[in-house]
């Protein structure tokens, strides 16, 4: 269980990097289009913050990685719940 909750903690961190590498390269004279701001904010949500405040690509992506490790255990302790009940 443990290296599954890594798991989603290190993709939690390529999914940060990922949006970093994108917003980094993206033309600053092309606005970003809704639908892309959408997917951003549904998979990193510290990016809705990062609207309102300066936040670092380092930061986004300890707040990822965080995130997704929660979602992680909620997701295997539901798993696991699943499992037992069968």
């Amino acid at each position: 269980m443990k290296r599954r909750i890594a798991a989603w903690a290190c993709l939690g961190l390529f999914v940060a990097a990922g949006w970093g590498v994108y917003f980094g390269l993206a033309n600053k004279e092309i606005p970003i289009n809704p639908v892309v701001l959408f997917f951003a904010d549904l998979t990193c949500p510290i990016g809705i913050l990062g609207m309102h405040f300066a936040i670092s690509l380092f930061w986004a992506a300890v707040a990822n990685i965080i995130t997704y490790a929660l979602a992680g255990v909620a997701v295997e302790m539901l798993r696991h719940q699943l499992n037992h009940s069968r």
